[in-house]
Order: C-alpha cells, then structure tokens, then sequence
C-alpha cells in the first residue's frame, strides 16, 4: 500500500504494485493533509492543518480524531504507543496512539516561536528543534522525556532549525539555517544523554533539512551539494554539486543505496554505497 495526502483535504491509498485506488478518507473542512502518514500496526497516523487522524490502514475508517489548530506539515512520529507531533504555535504533543487521548503537551520557549519538523523519539526521549522570532535568540534543539514531555536539556542554536534530527550511535544530528549575526550555517552534532556539542560542520547557504545516517556516514542537503560526513568526527568525506537546490531534500538510505531529489527540477537521484 501506498499513502499520501493531498492539498485538497484527502489521503489516498494505493495498491504498491498497480497503482489501483483501494480508498479515500476526506478530513475536516478545510483540512490540507500534506504532511507523510505514519503507519503502525494497521493504522494510519495523518495530520491536517486541524486534526490529527488515525485511520484503519486496511479500510481508511476513522479510529480517531484530535483538533490541534497551529498545525504544521511535519509527519507524526509514532513510538511505544504514542503519538508525537509538532505544531506551529511551539508545541510538542504525545497523545495514546490506540485512542487519541492526549498524555502531555510541551510549549518551547520564545515568543512566535514553532516547531516545523517532526519530532525524533529514541531510546526514550523526543528530539525537536524550534524556530523562533526574527531575533533567533530562542532558537534551539530540545530533548524531552518521551513518557511526561519533561525537559531533559536544551541546546542553543540561535538559528532556525526546520529538519527533524536524526539519532544515532548515542549522537543528535540536526543542522541549522544561516546565523545572519555570523557567517554561514552550521550542522551540529550532539550528545543525546546531555546536549554536549561534539562536533560541528559549517557551510555557507544553511541547513534546512532533515539528515540520514547510515554505516557511520551523515548525509545531509545544502545549497545545490549533498554532503557526506564521517558520523563521528564530521570530517566531510564528499561533495556531490547539483545544477539545481537540494537544500531542502530529506536523503534515504535503504538496501544500499542513497536515494533524494532536487528541488527545482524534480529530479530523483539514487547512488549505491560502497564501504
């Protein structure tokens, strides 16, 4: 099964193989259900712009629903049976993933401050990073405890962060747009346990997507180059330039090979990995 949604309000299923349209959910009026579905254990986790869904995978009967104004167009991510979302007005919510019922909400600091991408949940803990105000001051990567949403550490970007971290090997990946008070941007690597900076990447032209690691690789979008950084040290091991943008690409790695496309052309691009 395929799923997407549409900006007119509508998910769509489709047979993987054939392309055969299995069936249709409509959301609420005026719902734009633009953002990746989240399926787990035959249900479809979905947001508009107003509601979160949950949908039977097999048949798109509604099993709940969960208004949430301030949406964004970030995918829910779905752990341990619970739903994390974020949300425009800086807000991270966890609710039951079997009910909708809502376990706990958190609110980032800073004024006009949101969360644009989606939040990563590992080994107990959610990840987000935020976008505040013109200023940047409140801009910052969050760790919360998955279970209550309690703080665990901030780390302070003073850049806006628009991707969904990445987590691995004990390590937060996650990079920020361009510091108009420094030069360039720079892609972070943190401690999960503690927010400790271990190592940085910086670039002239911002990061504004979400990173993949894989075999001890980062791979990760900037400007019109995908880079490919050593996970550990963040020593750049290559630099592939494009004739269009992919700064705003999510690279997936699967079955060895290195999958995203470009911006502007539309173009989709799969490279194998060699160790």
């Amino acid at each position: 099964m395929v799923y997407a949604g549409s900006d007119g309000g509508v998910l769509y299923a489709r047979q993987a193989t054939t392309g055969l349209l299995l069936w249709s959910f409509s959301g609420a009026l005026g719902d734009h259900i633009v953002s990746a579905p989240a399926v787990v254990n035959g249900v479809v986790y979905v947001s508009g712009n107003s509601h979160m869904y949950a949908l039977a995978a097999a048949t798109g009967q509604e099993l709940w629903s969960f208004g949430t104004p301030f949406r964004e167009e970030s995918a829910p991510t779905v752990v341990n049976g619970a739903v994390y979302f974020s949300s425009a007005n800086g807000n991270v919510d966890a609710l039951a993933a079997a009910s909708g019922h809502k376990l706990w909400s958190f609110t980032a600091t800073g004024q006009h401050t949101s969360v644009a991408g989606s939040p990563a949940v590992a080994d107990g803990v959610v990840y987000f990073g935020t976008v505040s105000d013109e200023t940047r001051s409140d801009d910052a990567v969050y760790a919360l405890t998955a279970a209550t949403g309690a703080e665990q550490w901030r780390f302070t970007t003073a850049a806006a962060i628009s991707g969904t971290p990445a987590v691995a090997n004990g390590l937060v990946y996650i990079g920020a747009d361009i510091n108009f008070t420094q030069t360039g941007a720079t892609f972070y690597a943190l401690l999960a346990t503690t927010g400790k900076k271990v190592w940085t990447f910086a670039r002239c032209c911002g990061f504004t997507s979400s990173a993949a690691v894989a075999n001890g690789v980062v791979y990760l979008g900037e400007n019109s180059s995908l880079l490919a950084l050593d996970a550990a040290t963040g020593r750049e091991l290559l630099i592939l330039a494009f004739s269009s943008s992919v700064a705003d690409v999510e690279p997936a790695v699967a079955n060895g090979m290195l999958a995203f496309e470009t911006g502007f052309k539309g173009q989709l691009y799969a490279f194998g990995l060699t160790s």
